[in-house]
């Protein structure tokens, strides 16, 4: 199976998908070299972001997030995420999130005033098996 090669982007990698956006699946991607964040999601609900190599963002915006997404019923799952300015992995308000199994490397390379998962104002919140 072909993976997706989004690179060399001056913002964004995936940009915000916002609102009455739900069961988007973004899976086997290699999101490398941009200058904003990698993905960034703000859906109503049931997506899905897994088996994705997100690496070397943040290139021009030093607080560009790696992986963020809000909404609810979003999975987060068997990611690597390395090489980033700030956040690996973020979700703020989000409610019944799942971040599993996602392998966190040389994040807050700029920045010290987040963490490898950064969440907050969520309810539901399942983490298990991740590593950084």
């Amino acid at each position: 199976m072909e993976r997706l090669h989004i690179h060399h982007t001056a913002g964004a990698g995936i940009r915000r998908l916002k609102g009455d956006v739900e069961g988007v699946v973004i899976r086997r991607c290699h999101i490398h070299d941009t200058g904003g964040p990698g993905v960034r999601i703000d859906a109503t609900g049931n997506c899905v972001v897994e088996d994705c190599t997100i690496e070397d963002i943040g290139l021009i915006h030093t607080s560009a997030l790696a992986l963020s997404v809000c909404g609810e019923g979003t999975l987060i799952r068997h990611n690597l995420v390395r090489r980033c300015p700030y956040t690996a992995i973020h979700s703020a308000g989000a409610r019944g999130i799942v971040i599993e199994c996602n392998r966190m490397e040389d994040y807050m390379q700029q920045l010290n005033d987040g963490a490898a998962i950064y969440v907050f104002g969520g309810k539901g919140t399942v983490y298990r098996g991740n590593a950084a």
